[in-house]
Parts: structure tokens; C-alpha cells; sequence
């Protein structure tokens, strides 16, 4: 109940259904990136496929598994980044912690949300 309040606090109301998609998150996750990764899985990707799009903790784990092997391709990772998946996730189940905001995003990395930010301008333009 508190989770669904935060939400609809957050989010809007009508929110927090499970249906519900962050435009800016969805694209972040067909997005690799090089830098940023391990905040991404815990403030931002972990705590949406589990507390806003309500996906298990196996579909979420390999949801991210897919997104850091994309990330792999441009920047290698660490080796422990299935330790990092299993405890962001965790962290987002125990916590009901919900995904940074956009505008969070803007004064902790720039250059992620300036990526962000074009590539959803981009995309809003091929739709029109």
C-alpha cells in the first residue's frame, strides 16, 4: 500500500497497475552504454522492471543480464556484475525502491541524460 501511494505521489495516479512504462527508462534498456552501468542497474533499471512494471525477480534478472551483455559489446565489464544484478534486485524487492527521476539523471550524469534525451527526441521524430 505505501508503494502504491509513493507511486501515484511520483507518477501520477492510476500509476501503479503494472502496465505502466517510463519512456525515458524504456529506451535507456536498448541503450548500451559504456559508463554509468552499475547506477543504472541500481538506481534506475532494478527498482523499474520490480516495483513500476511489476516483472519477477528471474525476468528482471535476465532482462538486465541481456541489457549489460549489450553494454559488454562497447565496454567490458566487471566480472561480479551478477553479484550487482542479484543485490540491486533485492535491494529494489526489500526496499520498494523506485527508479531515479529524469531530472535526477540531469545533475548526476548529464552526459547519460543528454544521450537519453536526443534519443528519445529522435525517436518522437520518426514517429511523426
Amino acid at each position: 500500500m505505501k508503494l502504491q501511494k509513493r507511486l501515484e505521489k511520483m507518477y501520477g495516479h492510476g500509476f501503479a497497475n503494472g502496465t505502466s512504462k517510463i519512456k525515458w527508462i524504456e529506451t535507456l534498456l536498448q541503450t548500451p552504454i559504456d559508463d554509468y552501468r552499475k547506477n543504472a542497474v541500481g538506481l534506475i533499471i532494478a527498482p523499474y522492471l520490480i516495483n513500476i512494471k511489476k516483472i519477477s525477480y528471474q525476468e528482471s534478472f535476465l532482462i538486465l543480464k541481456d541489457w549489460l551483455s549489450k553494454c559488454n559489446a562497447s565496454a567490458k565489464l566487471n566480472d561480479n556484475f551478477e553479484y550487482r544484478i542479484k543485490y540491486s534486485l533485492y535491494t529494489a524487492i526489500r526496499k520498494q525502491k523506485l527508479p531515479m527521476k529524469f531530472v535526477t539523471l540531469k545533475t548526476k550524469n548529464p552526459v547519460l541524460h543528454a544521450k537519453l534525451s536526443t534519443l528519445m527526441s529522435k525517436s518522437k521524430n520518426d514517429i511523426e
